[in-house]
């Protein structure tokens, strides 16, 4: 009998072929298993790290870019001076992250990550001459501006000298004018009285009548003289200021040499009428007129000569800005390469992302049918060994622990990720939080209100601005685009907007400040330029609500006395409306039909603004969208009707009642539906 017929041969293969199972089974495992573990480490350690660090590169060139308009329209020194410090301190972010990702073994692209480090090196460059030439903007205005005081005092020096030379030489032409009537009269009276005409009467009459007729002659052609000169004097002395003012506000270089070469004409022209005054017989009775303009013609000649004159310091100005404009423009232009070219580093780590978890899904799947089909043979093979058969599955399920707790560490380590971007978003909600006005504290000024502020997501697109100011208070509801983060963004930028507007620009119109947060969003958001790869911005309702009782200054600025003595409400809006109840009829002043910030939103549109007194008794109302736009169950709309017949029937209820009343109307009207919107609303009354 052949050899591999016997029983022990036979034993012998199916031993062999068991073993040959269970090597190649083990061998495949550790080596599935090292795949995996391999993959998880390096999404652990390289990818996901990676991941972060272009988002927070992305996000620092962002902050970096809508800094500089900032910086460029500082109008403080200290203002100008903390910018700088958060650009030194963005560029020094961006230098750690390129160098982190620099530091990562397996990047995609280092060639890439080489350009945007050289691109912000030359942005931090463009910036610190952009700060640079901001402060010389800055301390030529401040020098402009004490030049124009110095203007605005010869100004009314001027004016308080040319009226007594007017006067003066009205008087004395009024005077001579009396002597030569009272030498005519004397004349006439000496004429010899006659009853007929002889020869000696007719040549007494005639040299009466010469002497007359010279002396009104002589007197004429003195008053002509003498006024003629003290109208040029008031005359070009006027034009000469005018054109000093007219100088220092120009923005345009043509303009300027236009203004001051007719400040050189009319000045000539003073110059002769102040000559022509100092040997004038008003200026030999009184020296002390004809020095004061001869003092104005000098401070007039040093305002619109030299280096500090009206016209050097405007042109220097108009030459900075721009110069202003251009580093913008350059730097605009490069952050717009160094956004491409992080862009393109996203994507990439994205896409290693995708391809490593495809990879992992394909080596899972490709593992685990070649395990079935190990396992199904080692079943075959154990009816003739079963101790081998029992020793193979029992080092399969050993394998199979391992694998399992290789997985737990990888949901672990995902888990950790993922509750770092979770806290990240809950301390954004913090620093929104903390944009918000404290209701309390705006309740010290209008007892009577309540406030609704919903997101929708962990932070959100509303926000709600108030601020107390001189003689009033300013109450804001803004509605950005977008949810979540995106949105949490941009109401960052319209707060930031509205602080300077209102505190530091001190802009107190509705209508003016909707028009200058247009201006800001836009410019901040390079919305205003041709390769702006966003289009976001913001619908807004403000009230400047005019208070007639006195305010105080404090070291956070003027603030009424509480409670608000309302006499005024001035309302504007931006596609969101005012609502008002008085005495149970309801009424609605809407918005303009017209965006904020969006790359279509016209930068000179002029938004309407509705101003009336206050009635006693009046509630009002502002709410942004969320609140009708939300569906029920059987997606159906709140609808702005509903919503006005609810504001009817609660007007007369205490405020702090009413708000809970909306919450309710909007939670059972919502159900068990997820919010389609962020919600907010503010109500006040007098």
């Amino acid at each position: 009998m052949a050899w591999w017929k016997s029983f022990k041969a036979k034993l012998f293969l199916a031993f062999s072929g068991i073993a040959f199972l269970i090597l190649f089974s083990t061998g495949f495992a550790l080596y599935s298993f090292n795949q995996f573990g391999d993959a998880v480490d390096n999404t652990a350690e390289v990818t996901i790290p990676g991941m972060i660090a272009a988002m927070r590169l992305s996000e620092q060139s962002t902050l970096l870019v809508a800094i500089a308009p900032i910086l460029a329209a500082s109008e403080e020194e200290e203002e100008l001076r903390e910018t700088g410090i958060r650009i030194d301190r963005l560029i020094e972010s961006i230098r750690n992250s390129v160098g982190f990702l620099i530091a990562q073994e397996g990047q995609a692209d280092e060639e890439v990550i080489f350009r945007i480090s050289m691109q912000s090196e030359e942005l931090g460059k463009k910036l610190s001459d952009l700060k640079d030439k901001s402060l010389r903007q800055l301390l030529l205005k401040n020098s402009l501006r004490s030049v124009l005081k110095e203007v605005q005092k010869s100004h009314n020096e001027f004016a308080d000298t040319v009226s007594p030379v007017i006067y003066g030489t009205s008087s004395l032409t009024s005077l001579f004018g009396k002597r030569t009537a009272r030498q005519i009269s004397s004349a006439i009276k000496d004429l010899p009285k006659a009853e007929k005409t002889d020869s000696a009467t007719d040549s007494a009459y005639d040299e009466v009548a010469k002497f007359t007729q010279k002396s009104v002659s002589e007197l004429t052609e003195s008053a002509i003289r003498e006024m003629g000169y003290a109208l040029d004097i008031k005359a070009e002395g006027s034009l000469l200021f005018a054109l000093l003012h007219a100088g220092a506000e120009t923005d345009s270089t043509d303009t300027l040499t236009d203004i001051r070469s007719r400040f050189k004409n009319s000045r000539s022209s003073f110059q002769q009428a102040a000559a022509i005054f100092k040997n004038s017989k008003l200026a030999q009775r009184n020296p002390v007129l004809a020095e004061n303009v001869y003092e104005l013609d000098k401070r007039i000649s040093a305002l619109g000569q030299g280096e500090k004159s009206v016209f050097e310091l405007r042109g220097q100005v108009i030459s900075v800005r721009e110069d202003i404009r251009q580093v913008l423009s350059e730097s605009r232009e490069l952050a717009a390469r160094m956004a491409k070219q992080i862009n393109n580093l996203v994507l990439g780590v994205q896409t290693d992302m995708t391809t490593l978890q495809k990879s992992t899904k394909e080596s899972k799947h490709t593992g685990e049918s070649v395990l079935l089909l190990i396992c199904a043979g080692c079943l075959i093979f154990s009816a003739l060994i079963a101790a081998i058969t029992i020793r193979v599955i029992s080092r399969h399920e050993h394998d199979l622990m391992t694998a399992k707790e290789n997985a737990e560490t990888a949901q672990k380590t995902a888990e950790a990720v993922n509750k770092k971007i979770i806290d990240s978003i809950q301390y954004a909600k913090v620093i929104q939080t903390s944009l918000l006005p404290n209701p309390e504290n705006i309740r010290i000024h209008l007892p009577d209100s309540f406030f609704i502020w919903m997101p929708r997501d962990i932070v959100g697109g509303d926000i709600l601005f108030a601020e107390s100011v001189e003689n009033g208070f300013i109450l804001a509801v803004i509605d950005c685009t977008g949810h979540g983060v995106p949105g949490a963004f941009m109401t960052m930028i319209a707060s930031s907007a509205l602080r300077r507007i209102v505190k530091d620009e001190c802009c107190h119109s509705p209508a003016e400040i909707l028009r200058r947060l247009n201006f800001i969003v836009r410019n901040a958001l390079q919305q205003d330029t041709g390769y702006a790869t966003s289009d976001d911005g913001l619908d807004a309702a403000i009230c400047f609500i005019e208070a007639g009782n006195n305010g105080q200054e404090t070291k956070n600025g003027f603030v009424c006395n509480p409670p608000l003595d309302a006499q005024r409400l001035t309302f504007a809006g931006a596609m969101l409306s005012l609502y008002s109840v008085h005495q149970n009829e309801i009424s609605v002043i809407k918005g303009d039909r017209q965006n904020v910030g969006y790359k279509k939103s016209d930068p000179n549109f002029r938004f309407a603004e509705h101003s009336f007194s206050i009635e006693k008794g009046t509630a009002f109302y502002m709410a942004t969208d969320g609140f009708t736009d939300e569906l029920d169950t059987d997606n159906r709309r709140f609808g702005t009707v509903r919503f006005k017949y609810l504001l009817k029937e609660i007007a007369s209820m205490p405020f702090e009642k009413q708000g809970e009343i909306l919450l309710k109307a909007f939670e059972v009207h919502k159900g068990n539906k997820q919010r389609q919107d962020d919600v907010t609303v503010a109500g006040f009354g007098f």
